[in-house]
């Protein structure tokens, strides 16, 4: 629950309207999906766990705006 209470804080800024899933998906990235990844990535946290969460999230937030777009 910690960890999920983590990785919601670090993709609440995700911008589907300009930035595309790979570009958050790249750790390379500037646009990499997580703040503080490197001390994510010692804290215990996997790049698959960082991954999986901003896919998530970056399709939550795609449906969001498709839904705002139609009302």
């Amino acid at each position: 629950q910690y960890k999920k209470h983590i990785l919601e804080r670090n993709c609440r800024f995700l911008d589907v309207e300009n930035y595309s899933l790979e570009q958050y998906l790249d750790i390379n990235s500037f646009h990499y999906g997580m703040y503080y990844k490197d001390e994510l990535l010692k804290l215990g946290f996997t790049k698959q766990e960082m991954d999986g969460f901003i896919l998530d999230k970056y399709e939550e937030y795609v449906k969001e705006k498709e839904e705002d777009e139609d009302d």
